[in-house]
């Protein structure tokens, strides 16, 4: 696979776990009243997650990317376990507790944008990559 289509194919994987992540984050705070619909939305960022690792490990990427790729596979297969355990909360102190262990960005990701000559991601407002 070229750069280019490497590029675009990340891309594509990319964005429903992106979009899925900005939509929990984006959710007014929980309360009880609100939980189940929170949780809703933790699963769906959880299975868009597992879906974008799930893509990168579909494909071949060029030699110099596979490193920094693998290691966001990782890390992507951690960060879907942990939406996961949001979504399981049966609380909304449980949900807060499980949703501050979510990282739900990554130094990696820019690491594979620039290896895959791709221009930066935009900043989770209010979150450092881990």
């Amino acid at each position: 696979m070229t750069i280019k289509k490497a590029g675009e194919t990340y891309a594509k994987l990319s964005a429903a776990s992106n979009a899925a992540r900005d939509k929990w984050m984006g959710a007014p705070q929980p309360t009880k009243a609100n939980l189940n619909r929170h949780k809703k939305l933790a699963a769906g960022a959880a299975d868009a997650t597992a879906a974008f690792s799930k893509g990168l490990r579909k494909h071949r990427w060029p030699a110099e990317a596979q490193p920094i790729i693998g290691a966001l596979d990782e890390h992507l297969q951690e960060r879907a376990a942990a939406y996961k355990r949001v979504a399981a909360a049966s609380t909304v102190a449980e949900y807060l507790e499980a949703a501050r262990e979510v990282a739900v960005t990554s130094s990696l990701t820019g690491q594979v944008r620039q290896a895959l000559g791709l221009p930066e991601a935009a900043v989770v407002p209010g979150v450092s990559p881990r």
